[in-house]
């Protein structure tokens, strides 16, 4: 019972922060998927394009897609890779990197509003578990 519990919790809780990234991704024009690109690679600075979809959890031509509309949009370069010539690396722009802090700033308000419906006394062990909840799912979602 516990642990259907948990599940549903984790699912309504992932709909609900999909519905808040939805929101901010399209306040910036972007896509979802865009946006979760432009958030690891503003995270990484530089990254091939391969790691990135490992990442993204999608195949590599799926990457290929979003960067080509996100190269067309002036927010992405891609340049041949560093350690692998046979590899592609990616970096956001100057444009790239304000609309990735645009979109982190607007993230952080959404996720941060929410604090708000929780009580005072609860949110030091909401935070704690959250944080264990992320331990747990891994670094490859990191």
């Amino acid at each position: 019972m516990e642990q259907k519990r948990f599940a549903r919790a984790l699912i309504n809780l992932d709909r609900g922060l999909e519905h808040l990234s939805r929101r901010c991704s399209r306040d910036c024009s972007l896509t979802p998927e865009q946006s979760k690109a432009m958030q690891l690679i503003a995270e990484k600075g530089t990254i091939a394009v391969g790691a990135l979809g490992t990442l993204l959890g999608v195949a590599k031509s799926t990457v290929s897609k979003n960067l080509t509309k996100l190269q067309a949009m002036g927010l992405v370069e891609r340049q041949k890779g560093a350690s692998d010539g046979r590899e592609t690396d990616v970096r956001l722009t100057a444009s790239g990197r304000l609309t990735a802090k645009t979109l982190g700033v607007s993230l952080f308000n959404s996720f941060g509003a929410l604090m708000e419906g929780i009580p005072r006394e609860n949110r030091k062990r909401l935070i704690l578990a959250l944080e264990e909840v992320a331990l747990v799912v891994g670094p490859s979602v990191r």
